[in-house]
Order: C-alpha cells, then sequence, then structure tokens
C-alpha cells in the first residue's frame, strides 16, 4: 500500500493552504487597487515619486511635529501607498508555506536550503510591510479624507 505518513499529509496541507493563502492574496490585493481606483486615487509611476523610505520618514515627520495643509494631501498620498502594500506580506507568507510543504513532504538538505532562503528573504520583507501599514495607518487616522484626488503636477 502506497501513502504518505503524518509528515507528508502535513507538508500536503501547508502547501494547499499556502496556494489559497496565495490566491486570496491576490484578489484582496486587486479588489483594494479596484477600491482605490473608484475613488480616484492615482498613484504616480515609481520614478515620479521618493522612494518607500522617504516616504515613510516624511509621514513619521509629521506624525511628530504636523503637517501643513499645503503638504496634507501628499502625505495623504504617501500614507495610501504604504498602505497599499498591505497584501504584500500576504503573499510572501504564502510563498513562505509554499516553500515549507514540500520541504515537509519530502525533508532534504536541498529543500531545506530553500526554506532558510525563503525566511531570510521573505521576513525582512514582511516586517517592512506591517511599518509602513502602522505609519501609513497611524496617519491616516490622524490626517483623514473621505476623498483623495490627484496628486498636482511637478
Amino acid at each position: 500500500m502506497s501513502g504518505m505518513d503524518a509528515m507528508g499529509w502535513t507538508g500536503a496541507v501547508v502547501g494547499f493552504v499556502g496556494g489559497l493563502y496565495a490566491v486570496a492574496g491576490c484578489v484582496l490585493a486587486i479588489r483594494d487597487q479596484r477600491r482605490l481606483a473608484r475613488q480616484g486615487v492615482e498613484f504616480p509611476q515609481a520614478r515620479e515619486r521618493p522612494s518607500e523610505r522617504e516616504q515613510r520618514a516624511r509621514l513619521e515627520r509629521a506624525l511628530r511635529t504636523g503637517a501643513d495643509d499645503a503638504e496634507l494631501l501628499v502625505l495623504r498620498r504617501y500614507a495610501t501607498n504604504l498602505r497599499a502594500q498591505r497584501y504584500q506580506a500576504m503573499l510572501w507568507a504564502a510563498l513562505l508555506l509554499l516553500q515549507i510543504g514540500p520541504f515537509l513532504m519530502a525533508p532534504g538538505g536541498a529543500r531545506a536550503a530553500l526554506v532558510v532562503v525563503a525566511v531570510l528573504l521573505f521576513v525582512p520583507g514582511v516586517t517592512r510591510v506591517g511599518r509602513n501599514l502602522r505609519i501609513g495607518t497611524a496617519f491616516l487616522r490622524r490626517c483623514p479624507s473621505d476623498q483623495l484626488g490627484a496628486l498636482p503636477a511637478g
């Protein structure tokens, strides 16, 4: 009789859950982007906006010292941009589960190395997305807006 042992079944379940988590993350990310598009939020091209680190620094400074009215629209856009990344963490966690599943099904040195590499790559990214989410949410809570307009040119 050929069958999987308990560890094999555990690996199959973990891989399957990872796949479901990835699909859910994609669906939620698409829904969120469509919601933002319906609200009229248009993000500038990546080359036209400051880096994520600069956006986060400006938001942290505004949370500590306040912001003037002229800067609020841009800062709200940055906060919305940082919050829109929240589903990246979900996708990275799914990819990690998709690495762990096969390792549990058939442990080996090469698969263990892939899991370690995945953890080393994904954990800092998930941590960064979590920090961005906290800062963006805190700013939007402090400076709410019913609807964001397009960024002013220039």
